[in-house]
């Protein structure tokens, strides 16, 4: 039995639980005979094109999620973790019905057919770092956050890159308007108090960083 999340962010824990449940109960209790169909197509959305609210995700889950509805006991589909080291890393379909494997693997390929076709929707057009911190300093209006997306523990991330920060220190940002508040530190006291004393001060790349209250 395989039932995922139909939605990311995953918001859906509850349901997907349920959705899991209910084919196990049915065969524990005789009720039915599921058969299941797996599928799988060679491409990697990009995370940031994977969102359940826009297109194409949103309309291959809504077409699961009506699969369900007209009595498969469960159909999803995995946009994939294209940093994954494994063979089927990328986009996959799982689909179970009630003793019926032509139909469950229709259906399966049905959602990687709609993926397959969409695939140009999933690329994700990567703006360089150097233009995006140019447009950021150019903005007159504020705040202006720029986020490290892919430097986080849940995507495999070290969170020590400094790839992001490094232009801060330069010559041009620090003669910048924005350079009094282009970097932001911010964390609770008793973090502060058990990684160093409170009067202690580190600095890196030419920046001061202290405990503020």
């Amino acid at each position: 039995m395989i039932a995922a999340t139909q939605t990311y962010p995953h918001v859906d824990m509850y349901e997907t639980g349920l959705r899991a449940a209910r084919p196990v109960l049915s065969l524990l209790n005789k009720n039915s005979k599921p058969a299941l169909a797996f599928g799988h197509r060679p491409m990697l959305p990009h995370v940031m094109r994977q969102s359940s609210l826009d297109s194409p995700n949103r309309e291959i889950q809504a077409r699961a999620r009506e699969m369900e509805r007209h009595g498969a006991l469960c159909a999803t589909f995995f946009v994939g973790f294209p940093h994954a080291d494994v063979p089927y890393a990328g986009s996959s379909a799982v689909v179970l019905t009630d003793g019926d494997a032509g139909q469950a693997q229709t259906l399966c390929d049905e959602l990687l057919e709609m993926a397959w076709q969409a695939r140009e929707q999933f690329v994700y057009r990567i703006e360089p770092l150097e233009k995006s911190l140019l447009r950021a300093k150019e903005m007159s209006a504020g705040p202006v956050m720029l986020l490290d997306h892919y430097d986080n523990c849940a995507s495999g991330g070290t969170m020590d890159t400094m790839a992001v920060l490094a232009p801060f220190s330069t010559r041009a940002w620090r003669t910048s308007p924005r350079s009094r508040s282009a970097i932001r530190w911010r964390w609770s006291r008793s973090s502060a108090r058990a990684w160093a004393p409170a009067s202690r001060s580190r600095s890196a790349a030419g920046w001061t960083c202290r405990r503020s209250a």
